[in-house]
C-alpha cells in the first residue's frame, strides 16, 4: 500500500510539473515573458507559489526548459531523418532552426540571452556538447560516406556552424527580429557551408 501511495504521489508530482510548464509556455507566448508572473502562472492552476517552486527555481528557470525541450526535439528531428543521406539530415536540422526561431519566440530569445549572461553562461546551449554532437555526427559520417570533404575537422566544422548560428541569433535579438533570420540562416546554408562541405 505504500509503495502504492509513493508511486502516486510521484504521478502527481509529475503531472503537476507537467501543467505548469503548459500553462507558463502558454502564457507567455500569449503576452510575453516580463508580463507573466509566477503568481499568475499559479493562480490560473489554482496552485500555490509552494507547488511551483517545488518543481521551479524561478520563471527563468522554465524558459531553460523550453529549450531543453527543443534540444529534445532536435535529437527527435535527426534520428527521424538517420536513413536519408547525411547531406541531406544537415538540412534537416538547418529547416529546424529555421522552423523554430520565428518572430513570436523572438522576446523569448532575448530573454534566455539575457539569464544566460546573468548566470555567466553556465549551461548555454553553444558550450553544451549535444548540439554540437548531433552535427558532428552527422559531418562524419558524410565525409565517410564520400559526402563532405574528408579534409575538414568535424568537430570544428560543427562547433563554426553553432558559433555561427548562435551570433545570428544575436544579431536578430540587436536588430529587434528586422533581420530576416531565416533568409541569413538559409544564405548561411547554400552560399558558405555547402561550399566549404562539399569536396571539389
Amino acid at each position: 500500500m505504500e509503495s502504492l501511495n509513493k508511486k502516486s504521489r510521484v504521478e502527481q508530482a509529475v503531472h503537476t510539473k507537467k501543467i505548469l510548464l503548459n500553462k507558463a509556455f502558454y502564457l507567455i507566448e500569449k503576452n510575453g515573458y516580463d508580463n507573466v508572473t509566477i503568481d499568475q502562472i499559479c493562480n490560473e492552476l489554482g496552485l500555490t507559489k509552494g507547488a511551483f517552486y517545488h518543481h521551479f527555481k524561478s520563471k527563468a528557470d522554465i524558459l531553460k526548459k523550453r529549450f531543453k525541450i527543443a534540444e529534445g526535439d532536435i535529437l527527435e528531428r535527426y534520428n527521424s531523418n538517420l536513413s536519408l543521406p547525411p547531406n541531406e539530415q544537415l538540412r534537416c536540422i538547418f529547416d529546424f532552426y529555421v522552423e523554430y526561431f520565428q518572430l513570436d519566440r523572438l522576446d523569448e530569445v532575448k530573454v534566455f540571452h539575457k539569464i544566460q549572461l546573468d548566470n555567466h553562461y553556465k549551461n548555454f546551449a553553444v558550450t553544451s556538447v549535444f548540439q554540437r554532437s548531433v552535427l558532428t555526427n552527422i559531418i562524419r559520417a558524410g565525409q565517410r560516406d564520400g559526402y563532405f570533404n574528408k579534409d575538414l575537422d568535424c568537430v570544428e566544422t560543427a562547433k563554426f556552424i553553432m558559433t555561427y548560428l548562435y551570433g545570428l541569433l544575436m544579431e536578430w535579438c540587436a536588430y529587434d527580429g528586422k533581420l530576416n533570420f531565416a533568409a541569413s540562416l538559409n544564405n548561411f546554408y547554400d552560399n558558405y557551408l555547402t561550399k566549404l562541405l562539399i569536396p571539389k
